[in-house]
């Protein structure tokens, strides 16, 4: 508007050049810098009452979560750490979530019991950048709200050596889960570029973290589905091991392919960065499920219920799906 005001004073300016003598190009080159320039020092006292109504006929979007934390009576120790301990498990499911979004795979084809494994590991869904970063910026805005409680807590109320300890416990897994969740959004551009490359080759690697990720996923609802089982816990030592091995025989391959010129340096790079970053991301997560659900926590403040009974994951358990795949 400002600069359709401008436009005839504008017009006088440039007849006004067009009568000098021989300055038809400096004219042209100087209307097309003084007409935008003009009209965008007439908008800029105008900026705040502009964002104020597109604020007011377009909402901000909000979150489709609600933190229990925001109604927790820090007076009640127990009841702000169960509360505590509920957006702590709400905030596990987005993060896996979002790291399944991470590497394209179909979250409705995970959770379908009737599919087989090979139709887990071969279906594809692919979220926009922008939505997974609208994901990832959920992540982060829980994460600040549970540490701005665990401060609130520590400040305020009167915790007694047991109740540091869980807190403590709780403060360290939303650590490590987030970890997670960065570590991947950290090689999100390198993802992009693999996959844009169209290389069978990288295809084929990109569909062998595609596989890990699922299979943490089960382990993961099974750790879940069995809560306090601590048999478990050699399960996950056991992954932890697989993974280990998998990642001497990814880099063996790897060297063998840029050796046969199948590769090239940047490509071998970014393959590399990309699969030490998916090692750290799972053991990160490993850590949260041990600690949420191997630990022993008071009942008190546990989590408990949260599926139908009856829910049963691919692993035959009776579960607590919900804690997880449910957000899926």
């Amino acid at each position: 508007m400002c600069a359709l005001a401008l436009f005839y004073p504008s017009i006088h300016l440039l007849e006004y050049i067009f009568s000098l003598p021989q300055q038809n190009v400096i004219a042209l080159s100087i209307y097309s810098v003084v007409f935008p320039t003009l009209g965008a020092l007439g908008f800029y006292p105008f900026i705040p009452a502009f964002v104020r109504f597109l604020q007011r006929f377009i909402p901000e979007k909000k979150g489709d979560y609600i933190l229990r934390i925001a109604d927790a009576d820090s007076g009640h120790i127990q009841n702000a750490l169960h509360a505590f301990h509920s957006d702590v498990v709400m905030l596990l499911k987005k993060i896996y979530k979002l790291n399944v979004h991470q590497f394209s795979i179909d979250q409705k084809i995970l959770l379908d019991k009737a599919a087989s494994m090979e139709t887990k590991y071969g279906a594809s869904y692919k979220l926009d950048n922008e939505n997974l970063m609208q994901e990832y910026n959920v992540v982060l805005t829980i994460e600040e709200a549970l540490v701005e409680f665990v401060l609130k807590l520590v400040k305020n109320a009167h915790l007694n050596t047991s109740d540091h300890t869980v807190l403590s416990a709780l403060r360290e897994a939303v650590e490590r889960m987030v970890y997670s969740a960065k570590t991947l959004n950290d090689v999100k551009n390198d993802l992009d570029d693999l996959h844009a490359l169209r290389n069978p080759l990288i295809d084929e690697y990109l569909h062998m973290f595609k596989v890990t990720m699922i299979d943490l996923y089960f382990l993961l609802s099974k750790v879940i589905d069995d809560h306090g089982d601590t048999a478990n816990r050699a399960l996950i030592s056991k992954y932890q091991q697989d993974m280990i091995s998998a990642d001497e025989r990814f880099l063996d391959t790897m060297s063998d392919k840029l050796l046969q010129d199948k590769l090239t340096s940047g490509q071998l790079s970014s393959l590399v960065h990309v699969s030490q970053a998916l090692t750290r991301s799972h053991k990160a997560m490993l850590h949260t499920v041990d600690i949420l659900f191997l630990h022993d926590l008071p009942d008190e403040i546990m989590v408990k219920n949260i599926a139908p009974k009856g829910t049963v994951t691919n692993m035959g358990k009776p579960a607590i799906q919900a804690e997880i795949s449910g957000a899926l």
